[in-house]
């Protein structure tokens, strides 16, 4: 039995920062503040991945935050 949890132990992390937002002067930025991917029009992308850096908490509420910000910023009513 003990093989059998050992076996199924794993941990499991939440990425973030995988295709971080920046400025324009920002070389290793991928998409800018609203979530636009720098050289592809059309195409955001707004999830844990564009966090400039790797929370102190769970990403969980954090991407919903930033989500819903650049939601409301690029569809003003």
């Amino acid at each position: 039995m003990l093989d059998t949890i050992e076996a199924g132990i794993s941990t499991y992390g939440h990425p973030t920062s995988t295709v971080p937002m920046g400025g324009p002067g920002d070389e290793w930025a991928v998409v800018d503040e609203s979530g636009a991917v720098k050289g592809v029009e059309r195409l955001r992308v707004v999830d844990a991945s564009i966090m400039p850096e790797v929370p102190s908490t769970v990403s969980n509420a954090t991407t919903i935050m930033i989500a819903e910000h650049i939601a409301r910023r690029v569809y003003r009513a």
